[in-house]
């Protein structure tokens, strides 16, 4: 926990179901077709065709850089909008064109015509982000509750008299748990943006056991440098108190 003086420990306590409930909601409307994307693209689930027809394409371009592509198909007489990946087949799908859908648990993972196939943006990146948003949430509710449980719950400054006193500290193991999610979600980023594709489950297994390594290396280092330092302070408090 980051030390504060001002914020009570139920201020922690609020922020943290806050932030839990703000990306469980995020990971709601984004899981089905995400999760169907990447089974889908590891190989991990079993597909099946369906005809379709593009209405229309759609190209967004953002202010701050980065482009979306939807495609809105018809199938089934209805329509449906998805958001899919940049690639050449995007650039052949005329209005009216018959195209073949790729479904997995009904939902639309690519789009195939002839031997090209485009797959739809399967948002692993915010599924991970949003995963370490939950982490960090719970990391940031553990310790204003253990805060307010050892130093009078609504008192301020609770939260530096705690961490002077604690340890263990539990919920800074799950912070370092949410900075390797964070950080995996950066790193799939990248590498999408360099691919144009999902990455494979061995990539993103890699990633995170790679960052997860690091960052325990880095927790390590970080919690002797701690014991050094309240090693030292505690020498130099008992010396003080020991001059006549």
């Amino acid at each position: 926990m980051v030390s504060t003086d001002w914020a009570p420990p139920a201020f922690l306590v609020g922020v943290g179901m806050l932030l839990i409930a703000v990306c469980c909601v995020v990971v709601a409307l984004i899981w089905g077709d995400c999760f169907a994307a990447v089974e889908y693209q590891w190989g991990l689930a079993g597909n099946r065709e369906a005809p379709a027809q593009v209405v229309n394409t759609i190209t967004t371009y953002h202010r701050r850089g980065g482009t979306t592509r939807q495609v809105v198909l018809k199938a089934d007489g209805s329509t449906q909008t998805i958001q899919v990946h940049d690639g050449e087949l995007f650039g052949k799908l005329a209005r009216g064109t018959p195209v073949r859908e790729l479904l997995v648990t009904d939902r639309v993972v690519a789009i195939r015509m002839g031997a090209q196939e485009l797959p739809i943006e399967d948002n692993l990146q915010w599924l991970v982000g949003m995963l370490a948003g939950i982490v960090l949430g719970v990391a940031v509710l553990i310790g204003g509750i253990r805060a307010g449980h050892a130093n009078g719950f609504f008192t301020r400054g609770a939260i530096a008299s705690y961490q002077s006193t604690s340890k263990g500290r539990p919920e800074g193991i799950v912070f370092v748990g949410s900075a390797v999610l964070f950080l995996s979600a950066f790193s799939i980023v990248l590498i999408e943006f360099v691919t144009g594709g999902v990455p494979s489950l061995p990539v993103v297994a890699s990633v995170i056991s790679a960052v997860a390594i690091g960052g325990g290396i880095l927790a390590i280092r970080m919690a002797r440098m701690l014991a050094r330092s309240m090693s030292v302070r505690h020498c130099r408090c008992r010396a003080n108190s020991l001059r006549p």
